[in-house]
């Protein structure tokens, strides 16, 4: 069983939070909450999030959690790489019109 972080908690079997989480990643929506009826809207530990997901679709999550936080940032000349998801703040496109990606994998 899996449960949430609420003051009471509500417990859930692993298919359907399996279900649950890969319709939210589908939507693009990164943070799973309880799906209790009473409205409780508490997070699930990420290390449940972790045993109950196959490693690709964790992943994925935690990248959709990474960019939200970014995005929430409001980070200032913030670029990202046209070939990955790397991203890093770059100076004014006036000075240096090249992106040069620092991502070991990518570094186009």
């Amino acid at each position: 069983m899996v449960t949430c972080d609420g003051a009471v908690v509500h417990y859930f079997c692993y298919g359907c939070m399996a279900a649950y989480i890969k319709n939210e990643i589908g939507s693009s929506r990164c943070n799973p909450i309880c799906m209790d009826t009473s409205g409780c809207g508490a997070p699930f530990p990420r290390a449940q999030l972790k045993s109950l997901l196959d490693q690709k679709t964790f992943e994925k999550l935690e990248r959709l959690q990474q960019d939200e936080a970014i995005r929430l940032a409001g980070l200032d000349d913030l670029e990202e790489c046209p070939f990955c998801d790397f991203k890093a703040i770059a100076p004014p496109k006036e000075v240096d019109r090249e992106f040069r990606c620092e991502s070991s994998d990518c570094a186009k």
